[in-house]
């Protein structure tokens, strides 16, 4: 379908007031009058309409079944109606039928239905006209809406789903969400949600400000060792390490395990977990592998007290494996590390299957592993294996997948110039360039070793990175 370009806020009353009076525009060259077409559908299926007026308040594309499929408290009787699926799928088929929306193409994963699009002119109308009064009502309920379906971690090709909520979450910033909040603490919870969306987006301000904002309104509300509390302060703990900021991931995990001490609640256990898991890998980035062990080995006997006993490994073992494996990546162990991680990657394998970001983070392990190996070929196929499949689950802008390009386009360098892969042994223990942390896990302090390793001439560097080309969002 040609679609039409988006008007001006300020010029749709007066295309309205201009336009012919047209049922629809299913010849594709001609605009209607979309009061009449509104007013037309809302006879035909009340459902469509509600649903017309309420996608204004999500983004335009993308919207699916199961996103609408929340059991939220107190929403109205037609949202409710919308998470029945034969209702969701004729509320959706006479809007298409009114060419105000289109099925998308692609099928995102096999576990959620696909999704439909509304046309860009449409979705102005219905925001600047149809909701030319905002509905704060209905605002609250998208925002609920959306911060219910984000997944977590261990749910099956979470990294898809949140990929597909990432336009419609950035409709509403903190402050935004905020105004909505009716003092039930919904929006408390969305804001946690939404913030923990942006920190596996890499979208680092944004998961700073609803994060932080979150936990200064819990902590007016609960307890210091309440389960939710404890949660906002683990994640603010992950975003400060990813951020490079060490100190303040240590205060803060410190303080959660004062908090929880002694405390026998099951959440409050799993946080513990939790935390104690996330100060190993902290102090793997601060090159301190002995405290590092100590913490994944107190973290693997804690979990293994609490779970029911069985062969198979779990996520969390797997997980402690392959970060041992980084603990293990020392001139002297190398070939423990490599053993290590591909215990970790056959495990996931079984588990989660090859596609899996959690595999494809073990893959990437292994393959660093091979390089401080000087095995440069292993490392280098290795990396492209896992720069194609993150292209594929996550996207081909996203950090993940740039480190992996980044990386291999370094250790090409290497295995053109022999002399230079010879230097490798001593590149491992360059803690004397006063960066402690381990460059081999945190990639951009690898980038900055090997930079400092070419040769570069007066006029710059010898070797400069290449841009990744090869698949496109």
């Amino acid at each position: 379908m040609r679609r039409l370009p988006a008007p001006i806020h300020g010029r749709w009353l007066e295309l309205l007031e201009t336009t012919p009076e047209l049922d629809s525009y299913e010849d594709r060259t001609l605009y209607s009058t979309w009061n009449i077409t509104y007013n037309i559908i809302e006879q035909r299926n009340k459902l469509s309409a509600y649903l017309v007026r309420f996608w204004a308040y999500l983004n335009k594309d993308d919207v699916w079944f199961e996103l609408l499929k929340q059991d939220i408290p107190e929403s109205p009787d037609w949202f409710r109606q919308l998470g029945d699926e034969l209702c969701f799928n004729q509320a959706m088929r006479v809007l298409s039928q009114f060419g105000l929306v289109e099925p998308n193409s692609w099928v995102p994963e096999p576990i959620e239905a696909g999704g439909y699009s509304m046309h860009s002119c449409v979705h102005a109308w219905a925001t600047h006209v149809l909701n030319a009064k905002r509905e704060d009502a209905l605002a609250t309920l998208a925002v609920q809406c959306i911060a219910s379906h984000v997944p977590n971690r261990d749910a099956l090709f979470w990294w898809i789903t949140q990929g597909r909520l990432r336009l419609h979450a950035a409709k509403y910033s903190c402050s935004e969400i905020e105004k909505l909040e009716t003092g039930n603490g919904s929006m408390i919870a969305a804001m946690y949600r939404l913030g923990n969306l942006a920190l596996d987006q890499d979208e680092f301000e944004s998961a700073a400000v609803l994060l932080e904002r979150a936990l200064a309104l819990q902590k007016t509300s609960l307890a210091d060792n309440d389960p939710a509390t404890l949660d906002t302060m683990n994640l603010i703990g992950a975003l400060r390490r990813r951020q490079n900021r060490y100190s303040e991931a240590g205060e803060m995990y410190t303080r959660i395990l004062s908090s929880a001490s002694g405390d026998e609640d099951a959440a409050v256990a799993a946080i513990r977990l939790s935390v104690i898991y996330n100060l190993g890998c902290l102090h793997i980035h601060k090159d301190q592998s002995e405290d590092a062990k100590r913490f994944f080995q107190q973290a693997l006997e804690e979990h293994k007290r609490k779970r029911d006993a069985c062969d198979d490994m779990t996520l969390f073992e797997l997980d402690v494996l392959d970060n041992m494996g980084i603990v293990h990546r020392k001139p002297a162990r190398l070939d423990q590390a490599v053993m290590l991680h591909g215990d970790a990657i056959r495990g996931k394998e079984r588990l989660l299957g090859r596609q899996h970001v959690s595999t494809l983070d073990s893959t990437y392990n292994l393959a660093l592993a091979h390089f401080w190996r000087q095995d440069i070929g292993k490392c280098r196929k290795l990396l492209w294996s896992v720069y194609i499949r993150r292209s594929k689950t996550l996207r081909s802008r996203h950090s993940g997948t740039l480190d992996a390009w980044y990386v291999r386009d370094e250790a090409s360098m290497f295995q053109m110039y022999p002399d230079e892969a010879a230097k490798i042994p001593d590149l491992v223990n360059k803690s004397a360039l006063d960066m402690p942390q381990l460059y081999h896990a945190n990639p951009e302090l690898f980038m900055k070793i090997m930079s400092w390793q070419r040769a570069r001439p007066a006029a710059g560097r010898l070797f400069p990175y290449s841009m990744p080309s090869i698949v496109s969002d």
